[in-house]
């Protein structure tokens, strides 16, 4: 009897957090330093799943420390906003961008933006799909109004997170084109696959007046989704929506098939007579 057959060895599996988002989440508090606004991009088909959690201590530290973080009763009727360098409060928005409209039907947005604004009343929620000129012109005018809230500053900067393939750069890209005036020639690199942006863009112009600046960065998984059903129902949700990486981690975390030992077939037990 032959023994079983041997398999070729898998080559290893793609690291579910690689060293560049290490990177970039350790350099998160000091570039939130000098951020006004942060754009923050999750997938509308998955508006929970797509959630990094592991930025929410960076910027809920840093709305504290610009006295914007959500205050007690008691702590509110003491807090005094702290100043910037101008003598004026600094500015410190963070608005959620679900991407991919398109793609989720139109009658769930309005009462899942009010669901959000209640559990969430310090972030902005704005559906848009970067198909839509008029989101993308929405978007815009949202920014340039939030510059214009704060004319004592001389720029608006904003950093732009979230997941990979969530279209950051694409909408860098398509709001700097309605933005600067002219024929604007693509400044970023974008691609249908994952990955492509690896460091932090140089600051891009957004818009001349007022000035509004924007930082591309790169898309940052969670190294850790979870343990049992849930964490296994995580990684398909991200699978299932396009996320490559997931998708190859999961067919390697799956049990392999069994592989049995060859036999004859004069071994093999002979087939039950089918009912006639």
């Amino acid at each position: 009897m032959r023994g079983p057959i041997p398999l070729p060895p898998l080559p290893a599996p793609p690291s579910w957090f690689p060293g560049h988002m290490l990177q970039f989440q350790r350099m998160l508090p000091a570039l939130l330093n000098k951020t006004d606004v942060v754009l923050e991009l999750r997938d509308a088909r998955l508006p929970l799943t797509s959630i990094n959690r592991n930025f929410e201590g960076a910027l809920q530290k840093w709305r504290r420390e610009r006295g914007k973080g959500i205050l007690t009763e008691f702590s509110a009727s003491n807090a005094v906003a702290p100043l910037d360098g101008s003598g004026f409060a600094p500015a410190c928005e963070r608005v959620v961008v679900f991407s991919k409209r398109d793609l989720v039907p139109e009658w769930g947005i309005k009462p899942f933006q009010r669901a959000m604004a209640n559990k969430y009343p310090d972030q902005r929620t704005f559906f848009a799909s970067w198909n839509r000129a008029r989101d993308i012109k929405a978007l815009n005018e949202l920014l340039v109004n939030l510059a214009k809230e704060h004319p004592h500053r001389p720029e608006l900067n904003v950093l732009v997170v979230g997941m990979p393939n969530v279209g950051k750069s694409t909408l860098l890209n398509a709001l700097r084109n309605i933005g600067i005036a002219g024929p604007t020639p693509k400044a970023l690199r974008t691609s249908a696959h994952p990955g492509m942006t690896r460091v932090l863009s140089t600051r891009l112009k957004l818009s001349v007046d007022p000035l509004v600046y924007a930082y591309d960065s790169p898309g940052v998984m969670l190294p850790f989704l979870g343990n049992g059903e849930k964490g296994a129902e995580r990684g398909v949700k991200l699978a299932l929506i396009g996320k490559p990486a997931v998708s190859v981690c999961l067919s390697f975390r799956s049990p392999p098939l069994p592989c049995f030992p060859a036999r004859p077939r004069s071994l093999l037990p002979a087939l039950a007579p089918r009912p006639s």
